[in-house]
């Protein structure tokens, strides 16, 4: 509440576990206000039944210890093993950045290691499998 949000995606966490109750619904979403154009994430019960939680504090971007000088939006996050990877267009840098957590509360970041082509922008990331 409070805020404009643009740019959401949705991503199941299975917690865990093979039971879809015991899961739940993450939304990665932008803050689009004047000078917090950051990353936050919210949540909902797996049968939708509660609303979105409000939004944590910003992960990435303004107000945040994770490139707090850098206008972050686009979001993807997606579960790889038993880490979360955040991907998103840190779009007046000119860069993607990418950030992992388990907890999806602590996240290291991993722009560094990121490898997409030059021009890569504002897109969805997802899994695929590799060619035989």
């Amino acid at each position: 509440q409070g805020c404009r949000v643009i740019d959401a995606f949705l991503a199941f966490d299975p917690r865990g576990r093979l039971e879809p109750a015991v899961g739940r619904w993450l939304l990665a979403l932008k803050q689009e206000q004047d000078s917090q154009k950051n990353l936050r994430l919210a949540w909902a019960p797996a049968d939708f039944r509660q609303p979105f939680s409000p939004a944590t504090a910003p992960v990435v971007g303004p107000g945040s210890p994770l490139r707090p000088a850098e206008w972050a939006e686009g979001p993807s996050l997606l579960q790889v093993g038993a880490r979360w990877r955040l991907y998103w267009d840190a779009y007046t840098k000119g860069h993607y950045g990418a950030a992992s957590s388990e907890d999806l509360m602590t996240w290291t970041d991993e722009t560094a290691q990121l490898q997409l082509p030059a021009k890569a922008r504002h897109g969805t990331v997802f899994r695929a499998p590799l060619p035989p």
